[in-house]
């Protein structure tokens, strides 16, 4: 579970933050966190994540499915939910909290697609965002 729910580079002209409850995304978050932990499933929560944390966050899935779950041949679901700001450029980028932009854009299309490249894996993207 993905949110974003600080948006300092998504200002109007005059610096106010475009959108008024920011709250909103981290009760989202929340709700869905419930839903599936009701479910079984192992959750992890990114509240404003940096690029950097998302960066890990996937070489630790990576390398998760290649230890625990190639050699065994076992199956893997795994579901992203990401509530925040989007972009499509070619492809589909979620909107950090970052100072600029360009740090901003983080390429999560490209990311889903290469976890969901492994033998045995399926991969479900819900995005909660404008793109």
């Amino acid at each position: 579970m993905i949110a974003c729910i600080k948006y300092e580079n998504l200002l109007d002209k005059d610096g106010n933050q475009k959108y008024d409850n920011m709250e909103e995304a981290k009760e989202e978050a929340d709700f869905m966190v419930k839903k599936f932990k009701k479910m079984n499933y192992v959750v992890k929560l990114c509240i404003n994540p940096t690029r950097v944390e998302l960066n890990k966050l996937f070489k630790d899935i990576q390398n998760m499915i290649e230890k625990e779950f190639i050699k065994t041949n076992k199956r893997i679901l795994l579901h992203f939910y990401y509530t925040g700001h989007g972009m499509m450029k070619e492809l589909t980028y979620a909107v950090l909290n970052e100072p600029t932009l360009t740090k901003a854009l983080f390429p999560i299309e490209r990311n889903i697609r290469t976890l969901s490249s492994y033998k045995n894996t399926a991969v479900y993207l819900l995005l909660d965002c404008c793109r």
